[in-house]
């Protein structure tokens, strides 16, 4: 899956206190462990994937409706943005980025990172 220590750029939407709305970071999984790095101060996040209950990825017009509950404005100069959601044990974390590199990173944490669970009950 990935063999070696691939890093995107992000930005950071919520979810690390200690991190501002769009804060500039890299994003990759080493180790069993997805790392989220800030890139001007170098704080590092550590967050288990075993501790990782799902990724969703979706454009920002689906996350303000899902998450937000508004509906999304474009200026003239509006430049697409790919949202990565990622719930956790104590919460979720939302990270988002414009590259398609960025995108499909989102799409390949989604599809072959987390598989715990086996049984879904309803």
């Amino acid at each position: 899956m990935f063999k070696k220590y691939k890093t995107v750029k992000v930005m950071h939407y919520e979810g690390i206190k200690d991190f501002p709305t769009d804060c500039p970071c890299t994003l990759g999984i080493i180790n069993e462990n997805l790392i989220i790095k800030r890139r001007k101060l170098e704080t590092t996040v550590t967050l288990p994937l075993n501790r990782i209950n799902s990724f969703s990825t979706m454009s920002e017009h689906a996350f303000l409706q899902q998450y937000k509950g508004t509906e999304l404005t474009k200026s003239k100069d509006y430049i697409a943005k790919n949202f990565l959601v990622v719930q956790y044990d104590k919460g979720i974390l939302v990270l988002w980025g414009t590259s398609l590199k960025t995108h499909k990173f989102f799409m390949k944490l989604q599809y072959s990172v987390v598989s715990h669970t086996k049984n879904i009950e309803l």
